[in-house]
């Protein structure tokens, strides 16, 4: 997959631009030979020492750097040939805007390796061809609107965009748009591949992935302040999604006071099947009660920058949810 994603870079229209390829796996050789192998002089190789994991490897790319503009393109993923270009073009359009990002197409893998295209983009193409996400959004309860691999960043020195090195790389997304400066800008065109693969981070590590979602959603529920009502619509709304994140809901109010309004919203059928799934898994029920004390940097972070983002939007009178 790193040589795919080499070759859409080495394919854009937009030409001036220099690339680190991080290698964070001391022992494996292949980056640096691939790297040694395609010649460009653009192109560089940081091999780690030592394995740094996602989160680290990612805060690296947020040191100071000369450039205007710096992205990350992720090596399971690839760009169209105009990525940059267009991404440019909608940031010279949109000064306001530091973070940008470009809906990707949905590649799945397949046992051998191959990838299929699987007809669907992470949003509609239809509509307008920018859009402008303020906080708070739905998807921001537990989750993030952005996406990492098609994403163009105006480099601003003064700010710091480092998030805590623990969270899984399925994470990384929803901790750091705690952290992004209002607003955000969607380009609709699909300029970026997203790759489904077989086996994630995710899977590998599913109870640290539940817990940093049910953080996320008791930081949202406790900073926002919202009536009873509100979050009664906001828990009947996840129904309609696909998973519905009610299990998410449930394990935020094991955690956090303010969110255990949700064991009202919640059916018997809803309630049932949650505490089969924690009979289940006691070991993850365990790391769920002691969440807020065992991953207390985790819960910091996301209460602290959420409690900005709210700030923020009262200031700017944007503290209203899409749904």
């Amino acid at each position: 997959m790193l040589p795919r994603a080499l070759e859409s870079l080495r394919s854009q229209t937009f030409k001036d631009w220099v690339c680190e390829v991080h290698n964070d796996d001391p022992i494996d050789k292949f980056p640096e030979e691939l790297v040694a192998r395609v010649a460009d002089p653009r192109i560089s190789v940081v091999n780690h020492p030592v394995n740094l994991g996602g989160a680290a490897t990612m805060n690296a790319f947020y040191a100071p750097c000369k450039e205007e503009f710096i992205s990350i393109l992720e090596d399971d993923n690839w760009w169209e040939p105009e990525f940059l270009e267009e991404m440019l073009r909608a940031a010279e359009k949109h000064p306001n805007v530091m973070v940008l990002w470009a809906n990707m197409k949905l590649w799945k893998e397949c046992k051998d390796g191959s990838f299929i295209f699987t007809g669907r983009t992470t949003y509609p193409e239809e509509g307008i061809a920018y859009e402008e996400f303020w906080w708070p959004d739905e998807r921001q309860i537990m989750g993030a609107v952005h996406s990492n691999g098609a994403c163009l960043i105006r480099n601003k020195l003064d700010t710091d965009l480092r998030i805590p090195p623990t969270p899984l790389a399925a994470n990384i997304e929803l901790f750091r748009e705690r952290i992004f400066p209002d607003p955000l800008l969607l380009v609709r065109k699909p300029l970026g591949n997203f790759s489904i693969t077989l086996s994630t981070d995710r899977s590998a590590n599913d109870w640290s992935y539940g817990i940093a979602m049910a953080l996320s959603t008791a930081a949202f529920v406790r900073e926002a302040g919202w009536p009873r009502e509100r979050l009664a619509r906001i828990f009947r709304h996840g129904r309609t999604h696909t998973p519905p994140p009610t299990n998410t809901f449930l394990n935020a109010a094991l955690i956090e006071g303010s969110a255990r309004y949700f064991f009202l919203f919640a059916t018997s059928k809803e309630l049932l099947r949650w505490i089969a799934g924690l009979a289940k898994r006691p070991r993850f029920l365990l790391k769920l009660l002691r969440a807020k004390r065992e991953c207390a940097e985790w819960w910091e972070f996301l209460r602290s920058n959420t409690a900005q983002k709210f700030f923020e939007a009262r200031a700017n009178r944007r503290g209203s949810l899409k749904a």
